[in-house]
């Protein structure tokens, strides 16, 4: 699907000006250059974006506290060779805490990869582990956007007949029942739908 002009092709899911569910009064919150604020109440909370990235595996940048995270690593001591696995809940920008080898020397990370918390969803913000505010259900599934920009990427994706690109391109990791035949009307009406409520939100 190549992209008309003016059009966006997107990636990854935003990570900036997206509209979470406040985690003090669950109403519209937006995240932007690092400060989440509620429409709704006084909750302020600043930070700079970050996230794991899936691709290297590192924290890029640093991670507000109300993210979560399971860490899994595979360590190495650098004097006597030993490997083993460690698996740690983190929730900053620091990675694991530091960890001895038997013979009492610190173990380096060889590789580690991380995953959402013990309860978080698809629909759930990964840098602070918040839902997103615009989702709702959707042929048996949670429908759900970050912000405009993405609402509008997924329309014309879902919409487009034929979907030619790059295989790392953001539509082409969909789940399926969001590209199937049978779905496209719903899809279309609930990010309709989504789409309304985005208006009502950047328009108060």
């Amino acid at each position: 699907m190549a992209p008309a002009e003016g059009e966006v092709r997107l990636w990854a899911v935003p990570r900036d000006r997206v509209w979470l569910h406040c985690p003090r009064c669950d109403g519209p919150a937006f995240f932007a250059r690092g400060r989440l604020s509620c429409r709704r109440c006084p909750y302020v909370h600043d930070g700079t974006p970050g996230a794991w990235c899936s691709c290297c595996h590192r924290w890029e940048g640093d991670v507000p506290v109300l993210g979560e995270r399971v860490v899994r690593a595979t360590l190495r001591c650098g004097v006597c060779g030993r490997r083993r696995e460690a698996e740690q809940r983190v929730t900053g920008a620091t990675g694991l805490a530091p960890v001895r080898c038997e013979c009492g020397a610190a173990m380096t990370v060889v590789s580690s990869w991380a995953e959402r918390a013990a309860g978080f969803d698809d629909g759930v913000d990964p840098i602070f582990g918040l839902r997103y505010y615009l989702a709702r259900p959707c042929a048996g599934h949670l429908l759900w956007v970050a912000n405009r920009e993405h609402l509008d990427y997924l329309a014309r994706f879902v919409a487009a007949g034929v979907r030619p690109g790059p295989q790392n391109e953001m539509g082409n990791r969909l789940p399926r029942w969001m590209l199937t035949a049978k779905h496209r009307a719903a899809v279309l009406a609930g990010l309709g739908r989504l789409r309304q409520r985005c208006d009502e939100l950047e328009s108060a």
